[in-house]
């Protein structure tokens, strides 16, 4: 989910300068809050059009997301973390999955 309209445009038109701290307050602990409380560790599936299709790593549910909220380097496979409203890649863990379906690929290899 992709909250950057929310967070950009939330305290436009407040004209306070203490009300536009709190809402920057409040701001910033909603995307610390669900950075650490949402499932946002998805599985970059495939590319359709304009679009990354974006497995839920926790609930398996397939998200739809316009290819520029992505980081332009991101492959089919990657492992990509919401932080701080941006995808990012998580090389760590795009590494470890993939040296297990390696593992996996090379042991069925073996077993025939």
């Amino acid at each position: 989910m992709n909250l950057d309209f929310l967070f950009n445009n939330l305290g436009k038109n407040i004209s306070s300068n203490s009300s536009n701290n709190f809402i920057d307050n409040f701001i910033n602990e909603l995307k610390n809050f669900l950075d650490k409380n949402s499932n946002s560790i998805y599985t970059l599936d495939r590319f359709e059009g304009n679009f990354a299709i974006l497995e839920n790593r926790n609930t398996k549910k397939m998200t739809d997301i316009p290819i520029s909220n992505i980081p332009s380097n991101a492959k089919e496979g990657d492992i990509l973390k919401l932080s701080n409203g941006s995808y990012v890649i998580d090389y760590e863990q795009t590494n470890i999955v993939s040296d297990r379906i390696k593992n996996k690929m090379d042991n069925l290899k073996k077993s025939k």
